[in-house]
């Protein structure tokens, strides 16, 4: 006979969750259950940080100590996907409260000619495509805005205006922006970098360079709650700390079902979160 699985995760309900996904801290007061916990998380990461093997501690964010989430920063390293696993490590130890947003210097030069601009979408496309109607529709609400150079290849008037509005709008709102200058870009190479720009970037981004292999490892466990625990002591949102009455809380609605890869499995997650430091140095 099969094990009955929980109706919020989909995973082997753990002591005192019951099967709804959530475990009871007080006379009226619950919080997820790690299974649950862990699949929010892999949700806010999306489906490509969350499936990359992350390395454990970088010179982005090392907790206690270092945590440079709220720097603005010049991130210099040989590849985009190289990166990858060190945006995991540093997003999932912040926790689903922070929110960020990663964008390329296509899309903003893209964003500011008025190519997503809502009225300029096909109504037809209008509901499935995300649409923004300026620059600060694109980078203003993130706690983190990460930029990739390197996509936008050709020459264009428009990009350097685009990317330093783009700057100015977090800087104006105290907002920290991660410039990534991967797969050969620099100063002297990408297309949205002009004098003024540059010289802006140069002097009030901190330099940050990761030296790295693009290989994760696969050796010890990471307990995500740990270090959640460490960096991030903001109030969560309501649902992580709802207030149900007991009376209403086997009648909680489940979550749209999940990926069941790990079911069954302990919150040790090993199958998520996979470590070893790979990089060096920061300047």
């Amino acid at each position: 006979m099969s094990e009955e699985k929980c109706k919020t995760c989909g995973c082997t309900p753990i002591a005192g969750c019951g099967g709804k996904g959530f475990i009871r801290t007080g006379e009226n007061h619950c919080k997820p259950c790690p299974h649950l916990q862990v699949k929010r998380l892999r949700q806010h990461l999306g489906p490509i940080i969350s499936k990359v093997q992350h390395v454990k501690g970088s010179p982005l964010l090392t907790p206690p100590h270092t945590d440079l989430t709220g720097t603005n920063l010049r991130i210099q390293i040989r590849t985009w996907n190289g990166l990858l696993p060190h945006l995991k490590w540093a997003l999932a130890c912040k926790g689903v409260t922070f929110s960020f947003r990663i964008i390329t210097d296509e899309e903003i030069r893209t964003v500011f000619v008025g190519s997503r601009n809502y009225r300029s979408i096909p109504v037809k496309l209008r509901e499935k495509v995300q649409t923004y109607n300026s620059i600060a529709d694109l980078v203003e609400d993130p706690d983190l805005v990460i930029i990739q150079l390197g996509i936008l290849r050709y020459k264009n008037v428009a990009a350097p205006s685009a990317f330093y509005e783009a700057l100015r709008i977090r800087e104006r709102n105290a907002k920290a922006t991660w410039i990534v200058e991967c797969d050969g870009t620099d100063l002297d190479s990408s297309q949205v970098y002009d004098s003024t720009v540059g010289s802006h970037v140069e002097n009030n981004y901190e330099v940050v360079q990761i030296e790295t292999d693009d290989e994760g490892d696969d050796d010890e466990d990471f307990v995500f709650t740990d270090h959640e625990s460490e960096l991030d002591t903001r109030e969560p949102p309501a649902e992580y700390n709802a207030n149900v009455p007991e009376e209403e809380e086997s009648e909680l609605e489940p979550e749209e079902e999940g990926s069941q890869e790990d079911e069954g499995s302990e919150i040790n997650l090993g199958s998520f979160l996979k470590d070893k430091p790979k990089w060096k140095g920061r300047r």
